[in-house]
């Protein structure tokens, strides 16, 4: 295993941990880090074995970097979108908004018509891809 394959599993497993001491250390590393960080996050992004848990965080981590990760965390992104799973799907749309993507627009506007709900997100008002998706299109257009 390589180098960058250790500290992407080491870091995958704290942010999927259960015990939200070691996830709130792990963030906290990823602040003082920073974007040099991306890297191993986005190996993250590209693990079979990644949790549901473990990739919800680590896209919310990429969606702190801002537009700086717009471009190398793009496609990564994107293969989200194609998720099976809607929870996935929904925060890669919220992390491309919150990067500011807008090569991403039409892959976002494709799940215009994904009308699942996440099971996690029965309380929100965007509670399925659609609605996501409408909302982060709505952002992004605006703001062009």
């Amino acid at each position: 295993m390589s180098e960058g394959s250790a500290q992407s599993l080491e870091l995958m497993n704290v942010l999927g941990s259960s015990d939200d001491q070691q996830r709130i250390h792990a963030l906290a590393r990823i602040k003082a880090e920073g974007i040099a960080l991306l890297p191993t996050l986005l190996e993250i992004l590209e693990r079979q074995d990644a949790t549901l848990v473990s990739l919800v965080w680590t896209m919310i981590v990429i969606g702190q970097f801002g537009s700086a990760a717009a471009v190398p965390a793009h496609a990564a992104l994107v293969r989200c979108l194609g998720s099976a799973s809607p929870t996935i799907r929904r925060r890669a749309i919220r992390t491309l908004g919150q990067v500011r993507d807008l090569a991403a627009i039409e892959h976002v506007a494709a799940l215009r018509t994904d009308h699942t709900q996440d099971p996690s997100a029965w309380f929100d008002d965007d509670c399925t891809v659609a609605l996501t998706a409408e909302l982060v299109l709505a952002e992004l257009s605006s703001a062009s």
